[in-house]
């Protein structure tokens, strides 16, 4: 997130870095059901039926507009959740929103995220960078 005015080093920086790893990047390729499949077979989670996490979950989602976006015109969230040891995960199917919460000692810490190449999405230079540096370094 920008927070001042950019130095015109910044703005070089960031065409450098857009430049070298454009290439890098492509839209996304798993569905919710894949990213679901593969989740189940690498941390063997126990189902997770608690509605109020999946009320949880579903919010999270539909609060954060980027996320939102993810879900195609008129469909509704189709969240699956899961319990391994002090970690519970929320899976949406339809847009592949992912919701992680590890609580320990009555404290919750909240990780989410959404699928984040899309093709739309990448046509945006801000994003291509702050992910090529969250990705690449």
């Amino acid at each position: 997130m920008l927070t001042r005015e950019p130095t015109e080093q910044m703005i070089a920086e960031w065409k450098r870095v857009f430049k070298e790893n454009r290439g890098k990047l492509s839209p996304d390729r798993k569905t919710g059901a894949e990213v679901d499949k593969y989740f189940r077979r690498k941390y063997a989670p126990l189902p997770y039926a608690d509605e109020e996490f999946l009320q949880l979950v579903r919010e999270d989602l539909l609060s954060n507009q980027f996320s939102r976006e993810k879900l195609p015109k008129g469909a509704v969230p189709h969240i699956v959740a899961y319990k391994a040891g002090n970690v519970l995960a929320g899976i949406d199917l339809v847009s592949v929103f992912f919701h992680v919460e590890k609580r320990r000692y009555g404290k919750r810490r909240k990780f989410t995220t959404t699928c984040l190449f899309s093709a739309d999405w990448m046509k945006g230079i801000w994003k291509i960078i702050s992910s090529c540096r969250s990705i690449y370094g």
